[in-house]
């Protein structure tokens, strides 16, 4: 696990796919983040595009943090646009790519925030 694939929520959707397909195809791969101190291996996502819509809270949303999900994938709110992870895995587990897992949805929920402490110390806690 190197910190260079680790998964910063604050860059912009595209540059955060460029990063996970890069991790992909390297080595010393995958992308990861962290909910709740366990590991998320990031292994395919796409930039929801403007013309896709769903229902959703009247709320922000933090970089990192769920704003929903489907069967296809978990919607994550990004520092501009919003990913859709379609592959994810914890080490040592089995691959995930179906988001209908009532499991899955227990612990992908809305609100949910990958590396939010992270988040927090680096933006919101930081003086100026």
């Amino acid at each position: 696990m190197t910190e260079s694939w680790r998964i910063k929520w604050h860059l912009e959707a595209q540059a955060l796919v460029g990063l996970i397909n890069e991790a992909a195809s390297n080595k010393l791969g995958p992308a990861y983040t962290f909910l709740k101190n366990q590991q998320w291996n990031i292994l395919k996502v796409r930039v929801l595009e403007p013309a896709e819509s769903f229902i959703s809270v009247m709320k922000i949303f933090f970089p990192g943090e769920i704003i929903n999900r489907d069967e296809e994938g978990v919607f994550v709110q990004t520092g501009n646009g919003i990913l859709k992870l379609l592959v994810i895995q914890k080490p040592g587990a089995p691959i995930i790519n179906n988001f209908a897992n009532r499991q899955i949805a227990e612990e992908l929920h809305l609100g949910s925030w990958f590396d939010q402490d992270e988040y927090e110390r680096a933006f919101l806690l930081a003086k100026p």
